[in-house]
C-alpha cells in the first residue's frame, strides 16, 4: 500500500500588513492562523492512480479568527483574498487546481457567511459588514466550509515525504485597492 506521510497546508494565513493609508486588517492574536491537513492515511492502492481526485471536507466546522483594522479605517464592510503563490494548473467543478508538488495538485471550496461559496484562489472577495471595523476593534472572519481536493499527477511508488506549505495568504481589507503584500 502506498501512502503520503504527512502534508500540511496553512490556509487562513492572516498576516499582519502596515501601509500609508492602507486598510489591511491583521489577525487579533498577531500571528498566522493555520489549517493543517494530514493526509497519512488518504491514500491507498485504489486511489493513487493517475487522475484521481480524493475529496477531504473533514474541516467543515467554523473556521475562523478574530481580525482588527487599523485605527482610522472607515466603513465597516470588508474584502478577503486568497492569494498563492503556487501556479494554476487546471479548472473542474469550480475548483481552481494548484501544483503543490510532482505528485499533486490541490484545490480548496470554501463557504462563506456572507459571501457564498468561492473556490480561491481570488482577490477582494466581498464580505459582510461589522460595526468593529470602524472601531479598531476585534471582529469574527469566519468560514463555515472547507473542501479540500487533491488530484494525483504522480503515483507515488513506496512512501513520499511531502513537506508542509502554505497554500493560501489571505488577506483581510476594505477596499479593492488594498495592498495584499507583507512589508
Amino acid at each position: 500500500m502506498n501512502k503520503i506521510h504527512y502534508l500540511g497546508l496553512s490556509l487562513l494565513a492572516f498576516l499582519p500588513l502596515s501601509q500609508a493609508f492602507a486598510t489591511v486588517c491583521v489577525n487579533e492574536n498577531g500571528v498566522p492562523t493555520e489549517v493543517y491537513y494530514d493526509l497519512t492515511d488518504k491514500f491507498n492502492s485504489s486511489n493513487n492512480q493517475v487522475g484521481q481526485i480524493v475529496t477531504l471536507s473533514e474541516k467543515s466546522q467554523w473556521v475562523g479568527v478574530n481580525a482588527v483594522c487599523p485605527k482610522g479605517t472607515s466603513g465597516n464592510t470588508t474584502k478577503r483574498s486568497y492569494v498563492t503563490d503556487f501556479p494554476v494548473t487546471g479548472t473542474s467543478d469550480g475548483y481552481q487546481y494548484l501544483k503543490l508538488n510532482d505528485y499533486l495538485d490541490g484545490a480548496m471550496k470554501i463557504t462563506d457567511s456572507y459571501a457564498g461559496t468561492f473556490y480561491p484562489p481570488r482577490k477582494y472577495i466581498q464580505m459582510g459588514s461589522h460595526p468593529n471595523v470602524s472601531k479598531n476593534k476585534p471582529f469574527g472572519v469566519q468560514d463555515s466550509s472547507l473542501v479540500f481536493r487533491l488530484k494525483v499527477t504522480r503515483r507515488f511508488i513506496t512512501m513520499v515525504v511531502i513537506p508542509r506549505a502554505t497554500m493560501f495568504r489571505v488577506y483581510v481589507t476594505t477596499t479593492s485597492s488594498d495592498p495584499l503584500t507583507t512589508p
